[in-house]
């Protein structure tokens, strides 16, 4: 009878750890991921254009691209978008990447709270 149980057990176990395929595979890659460096202005701005980014500021050397994708806003509007930034060098290709990218809060309505000290 123990015997029974351990095969039962056994069984149950390797059934909780089996790694199934996702319905629809989730992939949330970040601008620096996709973007090789010595890119022009022009692609690096078409790039972001493409992939749901505005342009928020520009100066001389840089661009600051803000997350403007209204086809999958986020599920808590208190969080903040995404930015990114993107450096170019004195012939305007890109040698920097930045990305912002904030945690949003939980779909219950709570978000993670830091207790106590931090470093």
């Amino acid at each position: 009878m123990q015997r029974f149980f351990l095969i039962v057990a056994m069984a149950v176990g390797a059934g909780c750890h089996a790694n199934p395929e996702p319905a629809m595979p989730i992939t949330r890659s970040l601008v620096t991921d996709r973007l090789p460096y010595e890119l022009s202005r022009a692609e690096v701005r078409a790039w972001h254009a493409q992939h749901g980014w505005c342009i928020r500021r520009t100066w001389p050397s840089t661009d600051e691209f803000v997350v403007c994708d209204a086809i999958h806003p986020y599920m808590n509007l208190h969080t903040p978008p995404m930015y990114a930034m993107a450096r170019y060098d004195a012939t305007n290709r890109s040698v920097a990447y930045a990305t912002f990218t904030p945690v949003p809060c939980r779909m219950y309505g709570t978000c993670d709270r830091i207790y106590g000290r931090t470093v």
